[in-house]
């Protein structure tokens, strides 16, 4: 029996894991070692893509996110660490792999614990930032024009709305998810006048506590 619970959206990290070479595995834990407090994950995931020349970097991340209270629940050196999460991912996803790759996904997990430090400071620092809510990683804003059949009213002008897809991803209990927004001109208003105060007050507080405090974020 998998001695440790391992969700099948982030099978494909640990298949990904189980194939990186040794010079790979060395730039990806020396990156992931030293990651700046105030680093976006999807900027975590893009630097992955690049380290690695992959397109699975969102992934990965998302793997190295599930291990985040592995270590503290389970009270278990790195070593044992990564032999139950091998074992506990073949068995749950019927993964055939050989011996020697499996010990090749052991080692490199090994290795990603070992350097687990960056991972764990910028989850901390993201729940901080989202305790009472949900953490934005990326954001976009796209505008676009339907048109207004009515075929009533074929010699006349067209009718037609214009409106605005707002989709933005953010992460929840170390997952990255994702919702969209149909907005119209009063909607955008709105949100600018908000977004207008709240730049207002964060330049305030940085001003007032500027000689005591150094602002993460």
């Amino acid at each position: 029996m998998a001695r440790i619970t391992i969700p099948s959206q982030i099978f494909p990290g640990f298949k990904t894991l189980s194939e990186l070479n040794e010079g790979q595995l060395e730039s990806l834990t020396k990156y992931i070692s030293i990651l700046p407090l105030d680093i976006e994950y999807a900027e975590v995931a893009n630097r992955i893509n690049e380290i690695l020349q992959i397109t699975t970097g969102k992934q990965i991340l998302q793997t190295f996110l599930s291990f985040r209270n592995l270590s503290e629940e389970n009270d278990l050196k790195n070593e044992k660490l990564a032999t139950n999460l091998t074992d506990s991912y073949l068995e749950l996803s019927s993964d055939q792999m050989s011996p020697k790759k499996k010990l090749l996904l052991k080692t490199n997990l090994q290795s990603i614990l070992n350097n687990y430090s960056g991972i764990k400071a910028i989850i901390s620092a993201r729940e901080v930032l989202s305790a009472n809510g949900n953490n934005i990683e990326e954001f976009s804003l796209n505008s676009d024009i339907r048109l207004i059949f009515n075929e009533a009213d074929d010699n006349k002008k067209r009718s037609a709305i214009i409106f605005h897809r707002m989709q933005i991803e953010y992460s929840k209990n170390d997952s990255l998810k994702d919702i969209c927004f149909s907005l119209d001109i009063d909607d955008l208003k709105k949100i600018k006048i908000e977004i207008e105060k709240a730049i207002k007050n964060d330049r305030i507080i940085r001003d007032d506590y500027k000689d005591i405090l150094e602002f993460i974020f």
